[in-house]
């Protein structure tokens, strides 16, 4: 019971973090020009900090050494635009180099990561040489991913929530969740999701050039 009560506190928290995927996936998708540097640095201490607690779990100065690195390289990000470009490529590259291990995790197997941090650096390249149009392909393919992913896994996992819920904390709770959709509700789904986000991606790309 005393756990039942424990999961149910942290319900708030996993939803409010699907919510707000939801909205910055908006923003991504198509206002990732416009508002290209608050997303960016955002999207840069929230993976600094949500990557800490992966690999090192929740604990207090996890979290704020976690934070601080992340304020200074959102500031590095700010200041510095070639390596903000190349933030914002590496981000949309493991994105798409996710969706593409997903549709060919049989045939490449463990060496899946190989494929995605190559295409990520592939990306982070290119958002360097050609700027503009780069900005608006990574945003609206991470904007694009960010909507389709939270809105496919209240699709697919509506009636199952709570096992997702840790009894760790809300952290831990959306670290978890994070993870999953960004690795096991790929691959469960590879067909649904890659289409569905190839085609919010085209509409967000043609938003942001109009």
């Amino acid at each position: 019971t005393k756990i039942y009560v424990v999961r149910r506190s942290f319900m708030p928290a996993l939803v409010f973090y699907l919510i707000a995927t939801f909205v910055f996936g908006m923003l991504y998708c198509f206002y990732g020009r416009r508002y290209f540097y608050p997303l960016l640095m955002l999207n840069v201490i929230v993976n600094s900090v949500s990557s800490a607690i992966s690999a090192r779990g929740s604990g207090f100065f996890t979290i704020l050494i976690s934070l601080v690195v992340g304020i200074i390289l959102a500031v590095l990000a700010r200041i510095f635009y070639k390596f903000a470009l190349f933030l914002v490529g590496l981000s949309a590259g493991a994105v798409l180099g996710m969706l593409v291990a997903a549709a060919l995790v049989f045939l490449i197997g463990p060496f899946s990561w190989v494929l995605v941090v190559a295409i990520a650096l592939l990306f982070a390249i290119c958002a360097v040489v050609w700027s503009d149009a780069f900005i608006i392909i990574s945003t609206a393919l991470k904007g694009s991913s960010m909507i389709i992913s939270s809105i496919g896994f209240f699709l697919f996992n509506a009636s199952t929530l709570n096992n997702f819920i840790l009894p760790e904390g809300a952290l831990a709770t959306i670290t978890n969740l994070k993870e999953y959709i960004n690795i096991d509700l790929v691959a469960a789904h590879p067909f649904i999701i890659g289409l569905a986000t190839a085609i919010l991606f085209i509409s967000g790309w043609i938003y942001q050039v109009k």
